[in-house]
């Protein structure tokens, strides 16, 4: 279960992010800042990983 959580947290976390560049910038995101927010929370993966494997049983 953890596994599942951990993918679609961020998931949402990358969608949001893309979301809210879209409102406050009113246009959609090259490919390459489309890639710099998955990296920026590729950068927590450690951490969400961590949290998420509480809820592996």
């Amino acid at each position: 279960m953890g596994d599942f959580l951990c993918g679609f947290f961020v998931g949402e976390m990358v969608g949001s992010a893309l979301s809210a560049f879209q409102v406050f910038h009113k246009r959609e995101p090259t490919a390459d800042e489309h890639m710099e927010i998955v990296k920026i929370v590729e950068g927590y993966s450690g951490q969400i990983r961590e949290f998420f494997a509480r809820f592996n049983g």
